[in-house]
């Protein structure tokens, strides 16, 4: 592979050149076949996709806590197999947009691992799920990077680690949404993502990518998004640290760790 293979002056041409943008286009120089840097056989596996069965880890996740109150993080840290009132159930149409979600990301990895910009994780095993890192069709393995805080006893995964030749080495989190709602997304605008009401999915996404910048200490972390269906529409977004929210959301952490611990429940 040689540097101009994925040169930003070609890439550009297949997508939108007035917008500055990082990875999208490498990502779709990659992807569309008529380019011809797209083998012609591809192999992964895709894992994770039935139920959940094992319990609870009781760790606080950087996908699903940071918008919690303080009552339900307290309950949860006393009974992990506690579940918030206010959350629903995933329909039938949303366990198959999750589904593909799922396919969506080991795509991606897999085109980042072509392209030579994916940092691998440093272990040989995962430390959280205990799968074996690297790459073999048929086999489970893991290969996302891990970040884990046992003061206050919250961990995850990042979907993956790039390097970019104008960024540097960035954590990025991909997302998939219906292609009627990426319309409403801009590139590099995070702003709806900061003033995001709380409960919503992008204030969920703001505080997980918040979570992530904190246990690497980074500054930024990339989202990359694309919409479901045709015409296969990607965006990438910016997100800067924010230490306030930072130090906000640990404090709220460690205050339900000591009130679970005086079995003492916050009032509705």
């Amino acid at each position: 592979m040689t540097d101009t293979l994925f040169s930003p002056v070609r890439a550009s041409s297949v997508y939108v050149p007035d917008e500055q943008l990082h990875l999208i286009p490498m990502l779709r120089n990659f992807l569309i076949p008529s380019l011809g840097n797209l083998p012609d056989v591809m192999h992964f596996t895709a894992s994770g996709l039935a139920p959940r069965t094992s319990p609870p880890s009781g760790y606080f996740s950087p996908s699903t806590h940071p918008t919690w109150s303080l009552r339900d993080l307290v309950l949860y840290a006393m009974e992990p197999t506690y579940v918030p009132p206010d959350q629903k159930a995933f329909s039938d149409d949303t366990q198959i947009s999750a589904l593909m979600g799922t396919i969506f990301h080991v795509i991606f990895n897999y085109a980042f691992r072509e392209m030579g910009i994916l940092v691998a994780p440093p272990e040989k095993s995962c430390p959280l799920c205990h799968k074996p890192r690297g790459y073999k069709a048929g086999v489970d393995t893991c290969n996302e990077h891990v970040v884990i805080d046992e003061k206050l006893k919250r961990r995850g995964h990042v979907d993956g680690v790039v390097k970019l030749p104008d960024l540097g080495t960035i954590p990025i989190d991909v997302k998939t949404c219906a292609h009627q709602a990426i319309k409403w997304i801009n590139n590099h605008d995070a702003q709806p993502f900061i003033e995001a009401k709380a409960g919503s999915l992008k204030a969920k996404y703001y505080g997980q990518a918040q979570e992530y910048l904190a246990m690497r200490d980074e500054d930024m972390l990339m989202f990359v998004y694309i919409g479901l269906g045709y015409p296969w529409e990607m965006r990438e977004i910016i997100i800067k640290r924010d230490q306030p929210y930072i130090d906000a959301l640990q404090a709220k952490y460690k205050l339900a760790r000591e009130m679970a611990s005086r079995r003492e429940i916050p009032p509705a």
